[in-house]
């Protein structure tokens, strides 16, 4: 006792300085137990979060076990529990099971030396073993590191390998049920970041002959596209073409760039908004369908258009820009545009959209069909419509005609093609008809979302408000694509949208009326991989049935039914 005692007088002065009063909760178990411990942490803490953050950690996301702050274990912190100390009346913790050690083994010898004194020998004492323990958490965190590192460049490895060299499997059983795990729209924000981010490529499948079609003097190594909703701001055009949607084609590579691809952003309003409120987006799993009520969410249009023309000049610098100005790489790029919903005079809107997206687009689309704008649906009524689409295609004529190399041929202009609902009565269907014949649209995307809920519907969300897309609205998207098709007698082009997500789906949509086919939800739930997969069974059917080419397929069921 008499040797401590020595020991403490001699330290006293040093140890009092780096000393804090300990004070502990039983419910945060956090301690600070001196500077000279806090030191040596936060030292070890900042080396291992400098080593985890430059050896690609961040990958997977923030480290949180090695922290700027490290915490004591439990088996340290158990050291220093409430019931060894006792409070006094000037609000001072003192460590009683050392005070009394040192009592009766200096009662032989001799008196013993005040409390206060036992108070800073035992924390010295204590801040001692504290320290070596210390040591333990440099080990501790050199293992975390190490297993994040390695964790870290396991997962960026699979990217390399998944995404970069295009493993369409890694992305369907890896990627989208990670995805799935996410709210539905902070998925689909986050699909889309990556996507723009790796831009894949698809490699695996060659477009055979039979699959090639062209409309609009544009040619198309395959019919399957992109429905407007998945890209609505244009951030991942590139990809988008890149994954699928008929870039490869069976022709050498000069000849190959005269094939399109197809794939339609938007819906793209004049001014910014944020759409409706969250959540506004429903998986229904069991029924393989989605309800939305986005509400045309929209950077607006001056943001979009800026993100189309810098894409535009990033691709003059390809030596196959010289085909075609206007689509450097031949790849075919709808824009979807409607109105904002504040807006009183609907015509404004769609005007302004062709004005600054005609120069930029291959073909545009006026939306009128969406249910989650109010009154939007309105203006599929007869009068309401041939107005509107009058002067649409009176401003498309002024700022957007294509370019004629032969003077004398007759001035081309961007296809326009109008979206009709599936919610429509037959005397509906028939004046979309006749006044689409009227007027001469390029063409008809049937049809957008459904406000009908089927009966057969088994997800816990069926009554959401919204627009069902996805499986339960194929059967009633075909019954109007059909009725327009024989309503238009064939001669103006009809895109099929909605429940495909098969070869037989498409070829289904093909024999009902549809010249292309595009894909939505079922993309949302198969990636990528299934957009070569629907190719390849539509291209064995083909075979199957004794078609040449899906052109010999067009409208088919409707002939036979006439």
């Amino acid at each position: 006792y008499q040797r401590r005692v020595r020991e403490k007088k001699a330290i006293n002065s040093t140890c009092f300085t780096h000393m804090f009063s300990l004070r502990l909760s039983t419910s945060s178990r956090s301690s600070l137990i001196s500077t000279r411990l806090y030191a040596r942490q936060k030292s070890a803490s900042a080396f291992f979060h400098n080593v985890t953050t430059r050896a690609g950690c961040g990958l997977i996301g923030p480290v949180r076990f090695v922290s700027p702050k490290l915490v004591l274990p439990q088996q340290t912190l158990r050291r220093f529990s409430l019931s060894d100390f006792k409070k006094d009346d000037d609000a001072n913790l003192r460590v009683n099971h050392d005070f009394e050690d040192a009592k009766k083994e200096s009662e032989s010898n001799e008196p013993p030396v005040d409390a206060e004194q036992h108070t800073i020998l035992g924390g010295n004492l204590e801040m001692r073993e504290a320290v070596e323990t210390s040591d333990v958490f440099i080990l501790v965190g050199l293992i975390k590191a190490a297993i994040f590192v390695g964790l870290g460049s396991l997962v960026g490895w699979l990217l390399w390998k998944g995404l970069l060299k295009n493993s369409d499997s890694f992305i369907y059983w890896y990627l989208i049920p990670l995805l799935q795990l996410l709210p539905p729209e902070d998925a689909h924000v986050l699909g889309i970041k990556a996507l723009a981010l790796i831009s894949p490529v698809s490699r695996d499948f060659v477009d055979p002959h039979s699959l090639q079609t062209e409309l609009w003097g544009m040619k198309f190594s395959n019919p399957i596209g992109l429905a407007a909703g998945f890209d609505k701001h244009g951030e991942a055009i590139d990809a988008l073409f890149g994954i699928g949607f008929g870039y490869k084609s069976s022709l050498n590579s000069n000849t190959k760039l005269n094939f399109c691809s197809f794939v339609e952003c938007g819906t793209i309003t004049p001014k910014p908004q944020p759409g409706n409120a969250r959540p506004r987006v429903f998986r229904l799993r069991e029924d393989k369908a989605v309800i939305n009520r986005y509400g045309f969410n929209s950077d607006g249009a001056e943001r979009v258009k800026e993100r189309l023309e810098e894409r535009v000049q990033a691709k003059k610098q390809d030596p196959r820009a010289a085909l075609n100005l206007r689509n450097p790489v031949q790849k075919v790029l709808g824009l979807n545009v409607g109105k904002n919903k504040e807006t009183e005079d609907a015509v404004s809107d769609y005007l302004i959209g062709v004005e600054k997206f005609g120069p930029l687009a291959d073909y545009l689309v006026v939306n009128i069909s969406s249910p989650n704008t109010p009154n939007l649906r309105a203006l599929q009524k007869r009068e309401s419509l041939k107005t509107l689409l009058q002067e649409v295609i009176q401003k498309r004529n002024a700022v957007c005609p294509l370019p004629v190399k032969d003077e004398g041929k007759k001035k081309k202009f961007v296809p326009l093609l109008v979206k009709i609902a599936p919610d429509l009565s037959d005397e509906e269907i028939r004046d979309i008809a006749e006044v689409c014949k009227e007027v001469k649209v390029d063409g008809i995307i049937v049809s957008n979302t459904t406000i009908a809920r089927p009966p057969e519907l088994r997800s816990v969300h069926k009554n959401e408000t919204g627009g069902l897309s996805g499986k339960p609205l194929f059967e009633k998207s075909n019954m109007v694509l059909r009725e327009v098709y024989k309503l238009t007698e064939g001669k103006i082009p009809i895109i099929g949208v909605g429940g495909v997500s098969s070869g037989t789906d498409a070829l289904e949509k093909i024999k009902s009326g549809a010249s292309l086919v595009q894909l939505y939800t079922a993309f949302s739930y198969g990636g990528p991989g299934l957009v070569t997969a629907i190719k390849r069974d539509l291209a064995e059917l083909l075979q199957r049935e004794g078609y040449n080419n899906i052109q010999d397929a067009i409208g088919v069921n409707v002939r036979m039914a006439q």
